[in-house]
């Protein structure tokens, strides 16, 4: 293991902003730190770094406890937001800071530090750039000299707190699939805070799910959206309906209709999820697991249709999406009847869901 916590706990004043978080990141992986605004994740992202320290549990880096130890001591490059570039350094400059100011014993020669500067620039994909001030770069191109530059001291985890989030949604983007290049290619463990949903699925290998201060949930990105363990990993992690019904013997009534379910409820009211996509739509009524509907908008998004329905005698949304042939094939209008069918459904207790 690269990164092992046991039983971290830490409070600021009366507020308790961590609750006994276990959680081991293994060597090589690109682990993102999942969760809505006081979630905890930037909290445990500097307590990685050292910037903040635990009130109890422990911590090891390479095998090494860390718990009390500085952030010099930890060998870890750390990526804002905000880049922290020095504005009165040229690229190649800032890139060599954390070089230059190592003590002398470990200081790499001038000769060396260019070299390396040089070799990360190529890598970043900034060459020819070195000269510049940070204020004549874009800012993707800053987001890349700060990550050069926690990459020049070797760390053994590096570790990224929103790095993408003062950047535009297409450059955003860009850099997503940059930083998967990047990550293969130098192989260092790494972790990255996010509440973007779409951008931890797209370049995470490992996701952890946060909420008030505790882990919910931990897999692969596949595992956690396609199989939640809990309500809020199923709203929070992609748009999901919500339906109340009642369980028996492997299904959910919800209406009128029956639906099949793996839960081994039964006999008692539960919550389920659906995902807008995972729908079966028909015009006319097919059998007991249909549920009917009344179609209230339709929003035409590139190949993807999106339907806004309702129960009749209910103002509750569902949303559903459907591919655009599927959807006009179906010749369907705002106001006609429809019926809709999910494909998967997760159940849970009823006092188990908390928004």
């Amino acid at each position: 293991m690269t990164i092992v916590m046991k039983k971290i706990e830490k409070s600021f004043g009366k507020t308790q902003v961590l609750r006994e978080v276990d959680l081991q990141v293994e060597q090589g992986e690109l682990l993102a730190l999942l969760g809505p605004s006081g979630s905890g994740k930037t909290t445990l992202l500097r307590m990685i770094a050292g910037l903040e320290s635990a009130d109890a549990g422990k911590m090891t880096i390479k095998g090494k406890d860390v718990t009390n130890t500085s952030p010099k001591e930890r060998k870890v490059g750390f990526v804002f937001q905000h880049y922290a570039l020095f504005a009165h350094m040229t690229v190649a400059a800032n890139i060599a800071y954390g070089l230059k100011v190592k003590k002398r014993k470990d200081r790499p020669s001038k000769e060396e530090i260019e070299t390396m500067v040089n070799d990360l620039l190529t890598l970043v994909k900034l060459d020819g750039l070195a000269n510049r001030f940070p204020a004549e770069l874009s800012g993707g191109q800053r987001q890349r000299v700060a990550l050069a530059r926690a990459l020049a001291i070797k760390p053994d985890v590096l570790l990224l707190d929103e790095p993408f989030g003062a950047l535009d949604a297409q450059v955003r983007k860009e850099l997503r699939r940059w930083l998967r290049t990047l990550h293969k290619q130098t192989g260092i463990t790494t972790v990255f805070v996010t509440h973007d949903q779409e951008e931890a699925l797209d370049v995470a290998d490992k996701i952890v799910v946060m909420r008030d201060g505790q882990i919910e949930q931990v897999g692969s990105p596949i595992t956690v959206y396609e199989d939640p363990q809990t309500p809020f990993v199923y709203q929070f992690l992609g748009n999901a309906n919500r339906f109340n019904g009642r369980s028996n013997e492997g299904s959910i009534q919800v209406g009128n209709a029956k639906w099949e379910t793996a839960s081994a409820f039964d006999n008692e009211d539960v919550v389920g999820f659906a995902r807008p996509h995972e729908f079966v739509v028909s015009k006319s009524y097919q059998g007991n697991a249909d549920l009917e509907v009344v179609v209230q908008s339709i929003h035409p998004v590139g190949p993807i249709i999106f339907i806004e329905a309702t129960q009749p005698g209910s103002n509750d949304i569902i949303d559903i999406q459907q591919p655009k042939k599927v959807w006009s094939a179906l010749n369907l209008n705002e106001g006609d009847t429809m019926y809709i069918r999910p494909e998967k459904i997760g159940i849970f207790q009823v006092d188990d869901y908390v928004i």
